[in-house]
């Protein structure tokens, strides 16, 4: 069977076949959009708590020199 008819067979391929083909592909992708943005956003929240940590070490630096007895 050649390219040809493999395509003339699914153009001609009933409407309710098309529709589930449309459907599962919707769906398809569909997912792979949630995956990729529950990606982005692990990466985000991972991103935030690393800059809060820094954050926190560098009010405790600034407090401790705060405190410090100033040299002469």
């Amino acid at each position: 069977m050649s390219t040809r008819e493999r395509v003339r067979e699914r153009v001609d391929a009933p409407l309710t076949q098309r529709v589930v083909i449309a459907g599962t592909t919707f769906t398809v992708l569909d997912l792979f959009i949630a995956v990729a943005v529950s990606a982005m956003e692990s990466q985000v929240r991972r991103d935030r708590d690393d800059d809060g940590e820094t954050v926190r070490a560098l009010l405790t630096e600034v407090r401790e020199l705060r405190t410090a007895p100033a040299d002469s």
